[in-house]
């Protein structure tokens, strides 16, 4: 992002229909809306997507945290922004290991993208992140498919493997 940033910028000008779509969950569409005004540097035109955002009952959200996320972006506090990517992160870690959830054993498991995307933004705005961010490391299950032949024909076994991710990569963070 850092060294395409009249590119980001570019893109934020982009307007998009702010008609709620069923498929999309509340605090989802509040963040895609928010964040191209945050881009923009129009915190005050964002400000009503990021109330909505952090009015959804953590129950029901997409990733707990995201709406006091974007707020703490929007208001530059970076005390405030650790805490609700704390939350964020503990929400990408459950996603992670959920055998039903749609990031289970897959690539997407290993990037948070809406912490990394705030924390991009939070470091254009001069916030910094600890290395150390509570939930920002994970340990998660890797399903692995093994092929191997018996008796002249193949046959497949499963097993798991421990993999540490990092949810936010560190080019990404500004280590404090």
């Amino acid at each position: 992002m850092s060294g395409n940033w009249d590119m980001v910028q570019r893109i934020a000008q982009r307007r998009v229909n702010p008609e709620p779509r069923p498929s999309l969950v509340h605090d989802r569409l509040s963040y895609a809306l928010a964040l191209p005004l945050l881009v923009s540097e129009h915190d005050e035109l964002a400000r009503a997507y990021i109330e909505s955002a952090c009015a959804i009952d953590a129950k029901k959200a997409w990733y707990p945290g995201l709406g006091e996320a974007l707020r703490a972006v929007s208001q530059r506090d970076p005390i405030a922004f650790v805490s609700a990517a704390k939350t964020v992160l503990k929400k990408q870690n459950a996603y992670a290991r959920a055998r039903r959830s749609w990031y289970y054993n897959s690539p997407g498991a290993f990037l948070c993208v809406p912490a990394t995307v705030l924390a991009m933004m939070a470091s254009r705005r001069g916030m910094k992140l600890p290395d150390n961010l509570s939930g920002r490391y994970a340990t998660i299950k890797l399903g692995v498919r093994h092929l191997e032949e018996f008796d002249g024909r193949p046959i497949g076994r499963n097993s798991t493997s421990d993999l540490v991710v990092d949810f936010i990569p560190e080019s990404r963070v500004i280590a404090s």
